[in-house]
């Protein structure tokens, strides 16, 4: 009987320890639970899946203002055709605008950024300008630096777009110009 008892000890004591041990277990490997990572550290959050949607965009220039020499660059901007084709892809918090997706990569223009609830800032990434030109007098402009950025907000419902582009050519020397555009987009 005394063995018999022993026995039933052991085997008490012994799935006391693996009950404890497994609660020990779980506790210690569990990852715990972070404000950036609600499913714990190692684990990855599953991405956001990209989204693609068809767009019209009309572009309007509004303002032109600036020196006459890097107003030269803006004259040699190409500005997307009224009603041509784009494509929005949104991945997450990043956004890009697609001028003629069709031609895609090849002869399109594109704008990459960030989106935010319903706001957006993008800037151009591929552009063409010339590499120089020459200004009434006879000085030779070299290697303008070009910035464009876009900002606005999509409607509510997603399917409209309002947006401010500026368009700055600055030259080496200083001057610089710039053009303000509006941008008004409906989903297709």
């Amino acid at each position: 009987m005394r063995q018999l008892r022993t026995v039933f000890w052991s085997g008490a004591f012994v799935s006391l320890l693996a009950l404890g041990c497994d609660r020990e277990r779980n506790s210690l490997t569990a990852p715990p639970l972070t404000p950036g990572n609600p499913s714990g550290p190692g684990v990855t959050p599953t991405p956001t899946p990209p989204t693609t949607s068809s767009w019209t965009i009309d572009i309007a220039t509004e303002t032109i203002t600036g020196d006459a020499c890097a107003m030269l660059g803006l004259a040699s901007t190409y500005i997307p055709s009224p009603g041509a084709p784009w494509n929005i892809l949104r991945t997450g918090s990043s956004i890009e605008f697609i001028y003629l997706p069709a031609n895609y990569p090849t002869d399109s223009t594109e704008y990459t950024g960030t989106v935010t609830g319903s706001s957006f800032v993008a800037s151009r990434t591929e552009v063409f300008p010339p590499q120089s030109w020459t200004c009434e007098g006879g000085r030779i402009v070299r290697d303008p630096q070009q910035i464009e950025q876009v900002s606005g907000n999509f409607s509510a419902d997603g399917r409209h777009l309002e947006g401010v582009e500026i368009e700055t050519w600055r030259l080496g020397s200083g001057e610089q110009a710039t053009a303000r555009r509006h941008w008004s987009g409906t989903r297709s």
